[in-house]
């Protein structure tokens, strides 16, 4: 019944909420568009019925065995669902920052949204008791809405305090949280005025199940935690089951079995003896998926896998969880490129490809015109195109390279994962193409052969490059320490360090015009003229607390830089026809923290749900004030 890690689960805000924190000098950018397929999150189930949320997509789905899923219909969500509650065929979705969205499933094939209730602070969990809904949100406490009327919810009473908020449920009367705390119990008999019972300090918790007079707790790292709540007032820690890999972030509990899931495996725990637990099974076909929630029906267990998509398990035997059914996704969006009207992007997911093509002509509703084609695991911050050919770099998996003449038939041609397998970026310099090859250097490639290039030369230069960019025969990099380092390529088969500028870290560059632009990390965007490759000039830094993407189009350049809190991220859009005296023009806050791409008149945003968002970049720059981001504080 859910569940999205914390780390992402709290990236989403509104501007009419946050807003205020850019200052003066900005204003909020609304996504003209978006492609709201994404990794799976949350699933629920009722009787043969599977609702689950693929990014901002929720999809109804019948489990037909031995057929398999039959789709029965979709419905975009106004967000990412976070979790799923089920009622008399009304499904209550915690769609963070939009709040609360009841969906009307009686007839399955075609949902439809009765309401969508905005919460102070993004929804994370939800959970029912009789005609109320309780809400759990991260950073802005616990809140209770009037569901009777479907149509128009209501929220009831003041915002109950608690610390970050993640799981909910609701079981002989009392409403169980969970939190970076541990496990509270909290009276609702006056839901105008809940009170805490009690708070079983432990690890922290994501998800909670609770049977009979037991709790069981999706405990992060830890694992899972049992406790007695036989006495809500005085809970008593019982006994922990420990696997040791990655956070725990879902529990479902059948009799004497418990499931939990975590990153990259399901596992199932023996709890006939709740103060020993001890490991049935586990189960590995996810692989590295970011399991996020569990859906338990009698014999059939639905596990929304993240990247992994849809799995549907037989647990009839619980020592032997067998995959019956699964349901491809669109995976993580990790890259982005775009050309024209095309969007072109590497996803990380299961099976059948994770590259392809996306027509934006009409923004407001982008299509899917071709792939997915090429490996299914893109782990990719970098694609670029050019004449025609497109090329992922994968900081796991090498070069791949795509034929996107036709972008309605791309082509894969092959992948490449030596000389260098981690490949952290990429430009092109005439008819070479550039890889930063993390550890193992820059490596420079001849495209003679478009699908197929093959090394030139290569620096290898004794710290991580993570970052490159290309103009006039230089090769400007980026990583760890390397500060901006310019190298010189007149003969590519041996690269030149002409000059390092400073010793800053930095993940990203990019350059026009003989300026370029230094995603340096907590350093800020640093801007430099390289118009002298021999002497470098500083002109001009914007504060940000952590800077890891840049890209620019003439006078306009987008960054990507995490809040004061480290999981939120902001785009920023800066007007730089003068770079020693940058201006930002707007923001936009629901970003990842790679995977930009910007045209002359459109920049695709990577998002935790949706693939991206489409943002109108002379909108942006034609309206609000223009004031010099002289105090970079005042912006961020």
């Amino acid at each position: 019944m859910r569940r999205l890690p914390p780390l992402i689960a709290a990236a989403v805000f509104v501007c009419a909420v946050f807003g205020s924190i850019a200052g003066a000098a900005s204003h909020c950018v609304e996504e003209v568009g978006r492609w709201p397929y994404g990794p799976a999150t949350t699933v629920t189930r009722d009787g043969d019925l599977v609702f689950f949320g693929t990014g901002s997509v929720l999809q109804v789905l019948r489990v037909t065995p031995p057929d398999g899923l039959q789709m029965l219909s979709e419905l975009v969500l106004d967000e990412g669902a976070r979790e799923i509650a089920i009622r008399d065929r009304l499904l209550f979705i915690a769609v963070g920052s939009h709040g609360v969205q009841v969906v009307d499933v009686a007839d399955p094939a075609a949902p439809r949204t009765l309401s969508t209730t905005r919460t102070l602070g993004p929804a994370f969990s939800i959970a029912l008791a009789g005609d109320v809904a309780w809400v759990s949100t991260v950073w802005s406490g616990i809140q209770a809405f009037d569901v009777s009327d479907p149509t128009d919810p209501g929220r009831i009473g003041p915002v109950f305090p608690s610390s970050e908020g993640f799981g909910l449920t609701v079981a002989g009367g009392v409403l169980w949280a969970t939190s970076d705390l541990g496990l509270h119990a909290i009276d609702i008999a006056d839901p105008t005025r809940p009170r805490v019972l009690s708070t079983a300090a432990s690890s922290q918790a994501f998800a909670v199940e609770v049977v009979g007079h037991l709790a069981y707790t999706a405990a992060d790292w830890a694992g899972l935690d049992i406790f007695d709540v036989g006495d809500p007032t005085q809970p008593v820690f019982l006994g922990r089951f420990t696997h040791g890999e990655n956070q725990t972030n879902d529990v479902a509990v059948d009799g004497q079995t418990a499931y939990i899931i975590s990153y990259d495996s399901l596992w199932v725990v023996d709890v006939s003896d709740p103060e020993h637990p001890r490991q049935l099974a586990r189960h590995e076909d996810l692989g590295y998926s970011q399991g996020h929630s569990l859906a338990l029906d009698g014999a059939w267990l639905a596990v929304a896998a993240g990247v992994r998509g849809l799995n549907v398990l037989d647990v009839t035997d619980p020592t032997e969880p067998i995959t019956v059914h699964t349901r491809a996704v669109a995976g993580s969006p990790r890259a982005l490129a775009l050309e024209g009207e095309v969007v072109f992007l590497a996803s990380l997911e299961s099976g059948g490809g994770g590259f392809r093509s996306i027509d934006i002509s009409n923004p407001s509703s982008p299509t899917l015109v071709g792939g997915p084609i090429g490996p299914s695991e893109l782990r990719s911050e970098k694609i670029v195109v050019i004449d025609g050919y497109a090329y992922v770099g994968d900081f796991d998996g090498g070069l791949h390279t795509f034929d996107v003449r036709n972008p309605h038939n791309p082509v894969f041609g092959r992948s490449i994962d030596e000389p260098s397998r981690h490949t952290w970026d990429l430009a092109a310099s005439g008819g070479y193409l550039l890889a930063a090859g993390g550890h193992d250097g820059l490596f420079v490639f001849r495209r003679d052969s478009p699908l197929n290039p093959i090394e030139a030369g290569r620096l290898d230069y004794g710290s991580e490059v993570r970052g490159v960019a290309a103009g006039d025969g230089i090769a400007y990099i980026v990583g760890v320490g390397l500060g901006l380092t310019l190298v010189d390529l007149t003969d590519p088969s041996e690269p030149m360090v002409i000059h390092q500028h400073s010793d800053f870290g930095a993940f990203k560059v990019a350059v026009s015009d003989s300026i370029a632009y230094v995603a340096a990390a907590h350093s800020g965007l640093i801007i430099i003229d390289v118009s002298n490759p021999f002497a470098p000039v500083e002109l001009a830094r914007v504060e940000g607390r952590w800077v890891s993407d840049v890209a620019v189009a003439g006078d306009r350049a987008v960054i990507l830089a995490t809040e004061a809190d480290v999981r939120r991220h902001r785009a920023r859009f800066l007007d730089v026809s003068n770079p020693a005296h940058p201006v930002e023009r707007g923001f936009h806050l629901d970003t990842q923290s790679w995977g930009l791409a910007v045209g002359d008149h459109s920049a695709a945003l990577p998002h935790w749900a949706d693939a991206f968002h489409l943002i109108d970049l002379d909108r942006v720059f034609e309206t609000g004030p223009a004031e010099r981001v002289r105090h970079p504080a005042a912006v961020d």
